[in-house]
């Protein structure tokens, strides 16, 4: 899947080559990735109308692929998959989430 392939190349030595390996992820993996899990959206959240951790598990994702923390992968990665935007901002709305956050913020 399209996350493994990204830790993958966390593993890679030269700076180059783990550009052009994550340059290629972001081109050719993670859209059929993220449009397989979009398709797979049935409600609110991933499963349904409840917050599941697979509902966390896809916001960590989006959040990480939104932030720039991965040199070679757009933050652009995810535009244009409502659904996971929405579902990234619902969990990310969570006051038990927002709590979980500010409690274990940097400081």
């Amino acid at each position: 899947d399209g996350t493994a392939k990204v830790a993958g190349t966390f593993a890679i030595k030269d700076e180059a080559e783990k550009l052009a390996a994550r340059k290629a992820i972001a081109e050719n993996d993670l859209p059929k990735f993220l449009a397989n899990l979009e398709k797979n959206i049935v409600g609110k959240y991933a499963l349904g109308d409840k917050l599941s951790i697979a509902d966390i598990a896809i916001y960590q994702l989006h959040r990480m692929l939104a932030s720039g923390m991965l040199d070679g992968i757009p933050t652009t990665v995810v535009d244009g998959y409502e659904k996971l935007g929405a579902l990234a901002k619902e969990v990310n709305e969570n006051p038990k989430i927002k709590a979980f956050k500010e409690k274990h913020a940097k400081k």
